[in-house]
């Protein structure tokens, strides 16, 4: 019985969290965002410092993949490239913001896409060995955390896409 009691205490303060993600924009310092471009994913965590930002460039191989798909590679990417930044805050429970619903299903459930099990099975590998757990929560395109994570995924080398300076837009978002 007291495990079921622990698991509803831990059950209430994941709903409580994902609540306060959806509808504040407080900082939050086990709150992770990101978001995806046609070739580039950025993520950031939401702690007020922003002691972590990242920029990762797709593969061709995953920038041809869907836009829920290279949702999920940011998560992996962030979490295989900076395993010693991830491992040092377990263990944690990691709430990671998104504008994708697909990503929380596919963290949640899985897909039937052979592809997205693979990287589904590679996030859930790297959560064991980091001794994490990402939670996936979905909030609109509009909420301000969304917007900065799509600006940073945004600024690249395109010459399609004009951009400031990443040292330049750290500066201007984060000072």
């Amino acid at each position: 019985m007291a495990a079921s009691v622990s698991y509803n205490i831990e059950l209430a303060e994941i709903i409580e969290k994902v609540q306060q993600v959806m509808v504040t924009e407080e900082n939050m310092p086990d709150l992770f965002v990101s978001d995806s471009s046609d070739t580039h994913a950025f993520v950031y965590r939401a702690d007020g410092a922003f002691d972590y930002v990242a920029d990762f460039k797709f593969s061709a191989e995953q920038a041809a993949s869907s836009s829920s798909h290279r949702e999920l590679q940011a998560v992996r990417l962030a979490l295989l490239h900076n395993e010693t930044y991830f491992s040092n805050l377990a263990p944690l429970k990691i709430y990671w913001q998104t504008d994708s619903r697909n990503l929380c299903t596919f963290l949640s459930k899985g897909s039937k896409k052979p592809s997205i099990q693979k990287d589904v099975f590679k996030v859930k590998k790297l959560e064991k060995k980091l001794n994490v757990m990402v939670i996936a929560i979905w909030t609109p395109r509009e909420h301000g955390r969304i917007f900065l994570a799509d600006l940073g995924s945004k600024f690249s080398l395109s010459t399609d896409e004009w951009s400031v300076d990443r040292d330049l837009l750290y500066t201007i978002c984060f000072s």
